[in-house]
């Protein structure tokens, strides 16, 4: 088998093996959420030609929400890919998570052949493992939502990003295929428009390097490192530094000419505030803890000693994977861990890196022994977390939360009894619309009941919903008139 069968040999190796845990985990039913209810609804307004309604509703819910709960039209991405899906199926839970299982594990298979390049075969299989067996990872393959097919799509715009600025062969090609890449990702994920900040901040500091300092900074070795091309970026002709550009923009106008424009409220949620990077990070460091294992500290260090010592020749990838972190400390929500999917297979190369430098620092073998024992440590951890989780899935038997029995039950006896016209307070607005074609809204709790109500018909309380204070104002309140209940779920009409 010639070099290049075997390196794909390689990486569907680690494709298949992140695949099967990921399968075995699937379960019943989808956690609250919410953010997955309105993809899927945009989904099925593609399907069924219903967009206009849908957006409606949706803007409805938004406008009459608390700040948080989203944004009136999430990016087209997904919904386009779910859409023919349920055209097919309807809402089947089953399918669209293989369709997660599937992006994670072309997300393994794409980052096997990118470190590969980067370092050695072994060194690759290891890294493409630690993503393709990280818990977190495989946990989130349970909710239907955009951030693991975003980290596929971003993965293949590093790649040809990649070649686009490092290699002079297909210089077309691979230009167009960089501004396609970086389009798909930003049509999953917003937040992916770093890919494109990252390559302008790329194009002026080639611009400068290559016409002031080249002469005078190499002699520093924070700018020598790793050969990978021998394309000069700044060399190339100035439309080929355009096309990236022109897809991308191109693609974007065009969604946004066809469809409701998405994330247009987005910006306002950025706040330059010492206060929130702060607490920010704090959240963030301990989702690190999570998906980099038990030696999370040392590999964070090592990744930071990569990135310092080979800035030089991976100044896109570092400053994408910095740009996106500062873009997550200053946005005012957190999204938890999902937000770091796209950037975390970057740091573990970087943490490689590190091993590399401090290999050159010391001249010592044994530097690379103990990374390799370190790695193996790891990723037992992950095996064994991943394990768990597997046991733990299995036993359920039922859909659970948002499509258990008595919530199937409660959608069924709205879109069966009230008007598609109501409103309906729910604490989950999204997931009962999706459900029922209701209106909906939410508002934070600790709300006055008496002005968290004043615009709803209706009133459904979930045992697990934490409006202890709406129910105890609706339990003495004789004007509201419960109309269904099961074991989980009490329906009001409001007075």
């Amino acid at each position: 088998m010639n070099r290049n069968k075997m390196r794909y040999a390689y990486a569907l190796l680690c494709a298949i093996l992140c695949l099967i845990p990921a399968v075995m985990m699937i379960y019943p039913g989808h956690v609250w959420g919410g953010d997955f209810s309105q993809y899927i609804a945009q989904a099925r307004a593609l399907a069924t030609g219903s967009v206009e309604s849908w957006y409606e509703k949706n803007a409805f819910i938004i406008s009459h929400s608390g700040k948080g709960l989203g944004i009136p039209v999430y990016p087209w991405g997904l919904p386009f890919i779910l859409a023919p899906l349920y055209a097919l199926f309807g809402e089947w839970l089953f399918a669209f998570k293989l369709v997660e299982i599937l992006f994670l594990a072309g997300s393994v298979f794409a980052s096997y052949l990118f470190f590969e390049k980067k370092t050695n075969k072994w060194a690759a299989f290891i890294l493409a493992l630690f993503m393709g067996l990280n818990p977190v990872y495989i946990q989130n393959t349970e909710s239907v939502l955009s951030d693991i097919p975003c980290m596929f799509f971003s993965i293949l715009a590093v790649i040809y990003v990649e070649k686009h600025l490092k290699e002079s062969v297909s210089p077309v090609k691979n230009a167009v295929l960089s501004g396609f890449f970086i389009f798909c990702a930003v049509q999953m994920r917003s937040m992916a428009l770093s890919l494109l900040a990252a390559l302008i901040c790329y194009e002026a500091a080639s611009f400068i390097w290559g016409a002031f300092l080249e002469k005078h900074l190499t002699k520093f070795k924070v700018f020598e490192g790793r050969k990978s091309g021998s394309g000069r970026f700044y060399d190339k002709k100035w439309q080929y530094h355009l096309i990236p550009y022109v897809v991308f923009f191109a693609g974007t106008n065009l969604v946004n000419v066809l469809l409701p424009k998405a994330g247009e409220s987005y910006a306002d949620w950025f706040k330059l505030s010492f206060e929130n990077m702060k607490m920010m990070w704090s959240r963030y460091y301990a989702e690190f803890c999570r998906f980099l294992g038990r030696f999370f500290v040392i590999i964070l260090i090592l990744a930071v000693v990569g990135m310092l010592c080979y800035l030089g020749t991976e100044f896109y990838l570092a400053t994408y994977v910095l740009g996106t972190f500062f873009m997550l400390l200053i946005y005012e929500y957190y999204p938890g861990a999902r937000c770091l999917f796209s950037i975390v297979p970057f740091l573990f190369l970087f943490s490689y890196y590190g091993v590399e430098a401090v290999f050159r620092w010391t001249k010592s073998g044994l530097v690379y022994y103990i990374a390799m024992a370190g790695a193996v440590i790891v990723l037992a951890f992950y095996i064994s977390d991943v394990g768990r989780g597997i046991s733990f899935r299995q036993k359920i038997d039922r859909p659970v939360e948002a499509y258990s029995l008595d919530a199937q039950g409660v959608y069924d006896f709205i879109a069966g009894s009230i008007d598609k016209d109501s409103v309906v307070y729910f604490f989950k607005p999204r997931v009962l619309y999706l459900n029922t074609d209701v209106y909906s809204y939410t508002l934070p709790n600790g709300t006055e009941p008496s002005e968290a109500l004043d615009g709803a018909d209706y009133l459904l309380l979930y045992e697990n919903d934490g409006q202890d204070t709406i129910k105890a104002f609706v339990s003495d309140n004789s004007d509201y008139q419960m109309i269904y209940y099961n074991d989980s779920f009490m329906l009001y009409q409001c007075p």
